[in-house]
């Protein structure tokens, strides 16, 4: 039997001017154990990561495990011309719109996950 544990979670805090989030992967693969794949948003970037982490199989033995980590976008534009409205008054850059689609291809006793960019 094959499974793929996904963690969505909508994202809290900030995602800061140079790290853009990033940061919140490394926290929540800290705290978050033998998921698959971390899906965040809140911070409307655009991103995917892969994580290497060593496991220990059923077996107790170790592997590498891979952990995909995306961060979606926003559907809404904020921004505009950039003179007025809450988000250039707080500072925020303008953001990337759109959307991810998770596509995971079933091979041999493994699934092997892709984030694309829609």
């Amino acid at each position: 039997m094959m499974s793929y544990r996904l963690k969505y979670y909508h994202g809290s805090g900030g995602g800061g001017p140079v790290t853009k989030g990033a940061i919140q992967f490394q926290r929540m693969s800290a705290m978050l154990s033998n998921a698959d794949c971390v899906w965040q948003g809140h911070v409307h970037e655009s991103m995917t990561n892969i994580h290497v982490v060593e496991h220990l199989n059923n077996k107790h033995t170790q592997e590498l495990k891979e952990v995909l980590h995306v961060r979606t976008p926003t559907y809404k534009e904020e921004y505009g011309d950039g003179t007025k409205g809450w988000h250039v008054m707080r500072g925020a850059p303008p953001k990337p719109i759109g959307c991810y689609v998770l596509d995971l291809e079933l091979r041999s006793k493994k699934i092997r996950a892709r984030a694309l960019p829609l």
